[in-house]
């Protein structure tokens, strides 16, 4: 160990100490000490954008507090208020957080809720409030409810269910205390408990989240004015709730960016909603949604963020190439033509001359080394943040000038779903902006996507070795975006 020595470094090296020394304990030894231990290696894999070794992690944690008991308070025996406190909240976390990786990674829930009875931590044991473990509290509860009634996510599908999963979440949100409030929360304590601001933008991320969870379905499916009433009402619903949980996520970029950087949970959000975003874009096959000019200032806000924090990691600059490629498809939903070979040089200089400036910086290519490794941190060139993207180029090449331009520069009232927020643009996005007009849809000029040319579509040329952590991550196929990894590099 030297002086000197960069952060990221160190923390790798403590891992491994502690993953060595924790290894010389036999397996039937079991002690809250060792849950304490895996839940902060499940922590640090997280933290390094290691999720699938974050749910191993997690996944021998759960398996060692069940050995002890924790899942069932009848079983804990005769001790102390506060070790009954203790275990509680470990449990209470491990629960949130099986809940969380799992849905991320889309792999089946480790824990069988149907055998657990725990009650939730009081929170008492801290001279101040709110705890520090307050956020995680609120998760927990939700979760219970849901899992009581609706079991996993995925099983909620019919309108109805929806409609009633939907009901739950709105109504746990509602009931946040002042300071996690989601239109006006008490600030006054921030400075003095600094968790608590990024608890509550983590908090707000993950309630719109989780409420996207069973609508995201029907926002990959191909849609007309004519679709079912009641598969245009969810999907726009869905749309609501995505703008939403964007203007969260811009919110707690700006209050991460650029001394957490490397807070890979709200990378990764910031890039799944934006590609969810852009499903709902090329699937909307007669231009029919009333909120399509929100939707494409998110997809360039999203982009706007994934290019500043793309300098920082592989992951960010996979996922901002990845973005840029599916807003590119916005753009020009149709396939060019087949060309002969000896066409390919005349085409690629008229697709040159024809691209918006922004869809040209594509010259770095990815690293294959691990994503979250300590040579996580290399250097890329990218294009200038605000050098333009969907506002702009949508605004340079439609032909669709005149009245039925909108100014974009000063942020969108939402669909009205009960809350009253407008989705405000982060500073690089609004400067941006602050010069475009775009055309008010639905633009004449671009006859809707013909059901059988979206299998003709690419969305092309990344690898699985390149999409590094996402190939584990997204999941593509849900959202019907006809992108398959190229096996062959």
């Amino acid at each position: 160990m030297e002086l000197g020595e960069p952060v990221y470094r160190l923390s790798n090296r403590y891992h491994n100490a502690a993953r060595e020394l924790h290894s010389v304990i036999p397996i039937s030894s079991n002690h809250i000490l060792n849950v304490q231990h895996l839940l902060h290696s499940s922590y640090w894999y997280k933290s390094e954008a290691r999720f699938v070794e974050s749910w191993h992690a997690l996944s021998t944690a759960i398996r060692e507090a069940q050995a002890l008991g924790m899942h069932q308070d009848q079983l804990a025996g005769s001790i102390s208020e506060f070790d009954f406190e203790m275990r509680r909240r470990l449990w209470c976390v491990l629960d949130t957080w099986d809940w969380q990786i799992s849905a991320l990674l889309s792999r089946p829930k480790l824990i069988d809720r149907s055998e657990c009875k725990v009650s939730l931590p009081a929170l008492t044991l801290e001279s101040y409030s709110p705890s520090p473990l307050l956020h995680v509290k609120l998760q927990s509860e939700v979760i219970a409810e849901l899992a009581s009634r609706f079991g996993s996510p995925r099983e909620v599908t019919s309108p109805a269910q929806i409609d009633q999963y939907t009901g739950v979440i709105l109504t746990w949100m509602n009931k946040f205390p002042q300071v996690y409030n989601l239109d006006n929360p008490d600030t006054s304590i921030d400075s003095k408990q600094t968790w608590v601001t990024l608890h509550r933008h983590y908090l707000h991320t993950m309630a719109y989240s989780m409420l996207l969870d069973p609508l995201r379905a029907y926002m990959a499916r191909r849609m007309t004015a004519n679709s079912h009433r009641d598969d245009l009402r969810i999907r726009d619903d869905g749309i609501a709730y995505t703008l939403k949980l964007m203007s969260a996520l811009s919110r707690f970029f700006e209050f991460l960016y650029p001394k957490d950087a490397r807070f890979h949970w709200a990378l990764f959000s910031i890039f799944d909603t934006a590609a969810v975003l852009c499903s709902v874009i090329l699937h909307d096959e007669d231009c029919y949604i009333s909120s399509r000019q929100e939707i494409l200032i998110a997809i360039e806000s999203a982009r706007s963020m994934l290019e500043r924090l793309a300098t920082e990691t592989r992951t960010a600059k996979t996922s901002y190439e990845i973005l840029s490629k599916l807003a590119k498809r916005i753009e020009n939903p149709y396939p060019p033509p087949k060309m002969p070979n000896h066409h390919h040089k005349r085409a690629r200089a008229a697709e040159e001359s024809l691209t918006p400036p922004f869809f040209q910086h594509g010259d770095a290519s990815v690293g294959s080394s691990d994503v979250g490794s300590a040579d996580d941190f290399d250097t890329f060139s990218v294009s200038p943040v605000g050098s333009g993207g969907v506002a702009q180029s949508i605004s340079s090449t439609s032909p669709a000038y005149g009245p039925g331009f909108l100014d974009v520069s000063r942020g969108y009232q939402m669909p009205n779903t009960g809350y009253d927020a407008t989705y405000a643009m982060p500073q690089a996005v609004q400067a941006a902006a602050d010069t475009v007009l775009m055309p008010a849809p639905p633009n004449p000029y671009m006859p809707p996507t013909p059901r059988d040319s979206y299998a003709q579509i690419p969305c092309d040329i990344f690898s699985a070795e390149q999409l590094g952590e996402l190939a584990a991550l997204w999941n593509y196929q849900s959202l019907d975006l006809n992108f398959v990894p190229n096996q062959n590099g």
